[in-house]
């Protein structure tokens, strides 16, 4: 550990550190994008494909909830 460049491994560590998000931020992220998916999945059927369709299944009688829970 004697030739190690300390000084760069700090900025990396930085780097990293900083390129991290908090799982509250990531919950709210998470959050957002399925009530989007499950907007589209409701109101845009046409944008959503074949496969995500087929693996939602049917969806007729899921409130938004019920979608961003599957």
């Amino acid at each position: 550990m004697a030739d190690c460049d300390w000084g760069k491994l700090k900025e990396k560590i930085r780097g990293i550190r900083e390129n991290t998000i908090s799982a509250r931020s990531r919950t709210t992220y998470q959050n957002s994008y399925c009530r989007f998916l499950a907007w589209v999945v409701q109101n845009k059927s046409e944008l959503v494909s074949a496969q995500f369709a087929e693996r939602l299944g049917d969806t007729s009688d899921c409130s938004l909830h019920q979608l961003r829970s599957r």
